[in-house]
């Protein structure tokens, strides 16, 4: 590291970089995701070192070494990260966005999720993908949610919506979303009432909008 990489962080001033090894270098990835700072005090040389280390990583690697949390917080790495995923067979893409949420990824999880082709993938890859993503999915992302689902069709019939356990997801969805969608409240609302149009009914969602004043139930109906 730099002399001044050293004064300012003194922790990791051990780190030999410039001879170290591909391994030693993947962990110094872990750091700069808890210490982005760090990145602005290494070399051109070992920043390349670094680019071509984590293009040939596997997607096992890139979990292991939280490749997601570095490149949120380092433009360079971001970088490098889009590069090493691009073209990966699509298995090995979905065990990422699996294991690994983060905003950078929430594009793929709603896309894998509201591409499902079956009940079990689409309440699967609800819970396990896309409600993993929920706190990064922002307005754009939940009209997508929204129009997929309620367009999914194979054979003529919605694999989405009448997927078993499918209420219980867009209920844990609604909660993850609250933050961070500006218009939750109309988008949530609209949406509920496309699915009474079509004759969807979900108790743990109807539930949770009912408490929220956004819905009423008639008793009749409940």
């Amino acid at each position: 590291m730099t002399e001044s990489a050293e004064k300012n962080f003194p922790a990791y001033s051990h780190l030999p970089l410039s001879n170290t090894d591909d391994n030693n270098l993947k962990r110094f990835i872990v750091i700069t995701s808890i210490k982005p700072d760090l990145w602005s005090y290494i070399s051109e040389a070992i920043k390349k070192r670094v680019e071509q280390t984590i293009k040939v990583m596997e997607v096992t690697s890139l979990i292991e070494y939280r490749l997601t949390k570095a490149s949120e917080n380092i433009e360079d790495v971001k970088s490098y990260f889009i590069s090493a995923i691009a073209g990966k067979p699509d298995d090995e893409l979905k065990k990422l966005v699996k294991e690994s949420p983060s905003p950078l990824l929430v594009n793929k999880a709603i896309n894998i999720f509201v591409e499902s082709g079956s009940f079990a993938s689409a309440y699967n890859n609800g819970v396990n993908i896309l409600l993993h993503h929920g706190e990064f999915i922002d307005d754009d992302g939940l009209k997508l949610v929204f129009e997929k689902s309620l367009s999914s069709s194979w054979r003529g019939i919605n694999q989405i919506l009448n997927a078993g356990g499918i209420g219980d997801v867009f209920a844990e969805l609604y909660l993850k979303t609250k933050c961070k969608v500006l218009d939750h409240k109309k988008l949530w609302k609209d949406f509920w009432e496309e699915l009474n149009e079509k004759g969807f009914e979900y108790p743990p969602l109807d539930a949770l909008m009912t408490t929220d004043g956004l819905i009423i139930i008639d008793p009749v109906d409940a």
